[in-house]
């Protein structure tokens, strides 16, 4: 049965792509068997694998120090490129002083909602968006106009928004009339 194990575990291990070292010949006493990356040791009743460390991303630095810093790290990472986030920060902190809450109920429709204001014209259905989440719903990032008040989709709509606003108006900050 020990035998099958090992087996059934090299199979799964190289199926998924870890490369093994050849197993020791099978001796009396039970002896550690080593791969490599990740490392496996098995005894007779417990087997442990140790994981090679997590890579890392290393971001490039940013040029300015940042108003809404927690505001430009979402941004970074859903994609915002390098050379805009100075803009979108002073943008996030003109339109919501950096809060992910802030909703301005007076603007057209429902209001404008979260981190960039998006208004709620982009996240409704209407003559232009036959979504039933409007625009912003048909692309898929949002089901609704409260989803803008998460961060990581205020700032992937706002991107979508400045693509869109690059193809209509040749500049990214049309939507917030920069």
């Amino acid at each position: 049965m020990r035998t099958l194990s090992k087996t059934i575990l090299v199979f799964v291990l190289s199926g998924c792509g870890v490369a093994l070292a050849k197993a020791p010949e099978p001796a009396s006493a039970p002896a550690p068997t080593t791969t490599v990356a990740p490392t496996t040791t098995s005894t007779s009743t417990t087997t442990t694998t140790t994981l090679p460390p997590a890579t890392t991303t290393t971001l490039a630095p940013l040029t300015f120090t940042p108003l809404c810093p927690e505001a430009v790290a979402v941004a970074r990472k859903v994609g915002w490129p390098l050379e805009l986030l100075e803009r979108l920060d002073q943008t996030t902190w003109r339109e919501s002083r950096c809060d992910p809450l802030a909703w301005n109920r007076d603007d057209p429709g429902t209001g404008s909602r979260g981190l960039m204001q998006i208004n709620s014209y982009w996240c409704r259905k209407g003559q232009y968006n036959p979504h039933p989440a409007g625009y912003l719903g048909n692309l898929g990032v949002l089901e609704s106009c409260d989803d803008l008040f998460i961060p990581e989709v205020n700032m992937t709509a706002a991107l979508h928004l400045c693509w869109y606003s690059i193809q209509r108006h040749g500049h990214c900050w049309h939507p917030w009339k920069l």
